[in-house]
């Protein structure tokens, strides 16, 4: 390694589940032994670090998902780790009593894996730098994949607002992807492909198509949401003036008991129903008194229970098994019907 790989050396660190973008300020917990003597290492020089994310097991399902983009990977140790990284300097380093530590990097640019000679030493990592096809269709993609974000966004009440105006304030089209990448709760495979694509038309469209399925899914819950709270309301509403028109009448000395409820109840008394249909009229009495009267359903379910008290249950008539009778009925009353 020359004078100048040393002087622009890092030290390597595989994170897992932890995604850094350039330009983009990112904690991290690091508890490996090893991992936190590299990084008291580079606090003691330069602070700077090449941090790689390891592969997660999801890696083949987003190629599934999307033919035609692949991700690309190196051997670290008994680890696999994406190919490209990025490359950061480490602004705080704090020490936890347990001997791991808490950072805090900000990205400077991407960084292309490259086997150190030692992994004890610093090592140098080639910079990958953006590629573009047309840089108008570039521009304009950015632009959109910005107001797409602010819509995205406006679900979320919670979002910091330093990022929602982070990203409006920002001309450079790569860095406009690189925020939002890093903002929206991608998963790993999807974080590991933004970062490693050299190609930024490439990376738009991408961010473009999870920008639009992200707005699908939070419009989804917040229509689920609301008709949810309305249902809420409305029933809440209704028990509270429930409530307040049994209170009242108590008060009133009035019987608060539906007439209806209670002509129901004087006939089952009086009938000797199959066991059965009993069960079946008490549970439709239960939902009955939920109702209220001038609800559509209460004449349903009242004219349901009513129906079934009408029908002679257990009332039988003697049959008459004489087919000549039964023909002469038929003839006399249907004219032309010989068969």
């Amino acid at each position: 390694m020359n004078s100048i790989d040393k002087d622009n050396g890092a030290v390597l660190l595989v994170l897992r589940n932890v995604s850094i973008f350039p330009f983009v300020l990112t904690p991290a917990y690091i508890d490996d032994a090893r991992d936190v003597a590299k990084v008291r290492k580079a606090m003691e020089g330069n602070r700077l670090a090449a941090v790689f994310m390891e592969v997660e097991q999801d890696v083949d399902e987003f190629v599934k998902r999307h033919p035609g983009r692949t991700i690309k990977t190196a051997q670290w140790h008994d680890r696999e780790i994406s190919s490209v990284g990025c490359k950061v300097r480490i602004i705080k380093l704090i020490n936890l009593p347990d001997g791991s530590v808490k950072i805090l990097m900000r990205g400077l640019e991407r960084c292309e894996y490259r086997k150190p000679i030692d992994d004890d030493e610093q090592s140098y990592f080639p910079v990958v730098n953006d590629e573009t096809i047309e840089e108008l269709k570039v521009e304009g993609m950015a632009r959109e994949a910005a107001m797409q974000f602010q819509s995205v966004v406006s679900f979320l009440p919670n979002f910091p607002d330093e990022l929602r105006n982070g990203v409006n304030g920002l001309n450079a089209p790569g860095r406009v992807c690189d925020l939002i990448a890093d903002s929206l709760s991608l998963l790993p495979s999807e974080k590991i492909w933004a970062l490693q694509e050299k190609v930024l038309d490439a990376r738009l469209l991408f961010l473009l198509e999870v920008l639009n399925r992200e707005k699908e899914v939070l419009q989804l819950g917040s229509q689920i949401q609301s008709e949810v709270h309305h249902n809420l309301s409305q029933n809440q509403r209704e028990y509270f003036l429930r409530e307040q028109l049994r209170v009242i009448k108590e008060e009133l000395k009035e019987d608060s008991r539906n007439p209806d409820i209670i002509d129901i109840e004087n006939r089952l008394m009086e009938l000797d129903l199959p066991e059965n249909v009993a069960a079946t009229v008490s549970k439709e009495l239960s939902r009955l008194e939920l109702i209220p009267t001038m609800s559509p359903e209460y004449h349903v379910s009242y004219n349901y229970i009513d129906w079934l008290l009408s029908v002679p249950w257990k009332v039988y008539s003697e049959d008459n098994l004489d087919l000549a009778a039964a023909q002469k009925v038929l003839d006399d009353d249907h004219f032309g019907l010989e068969d």
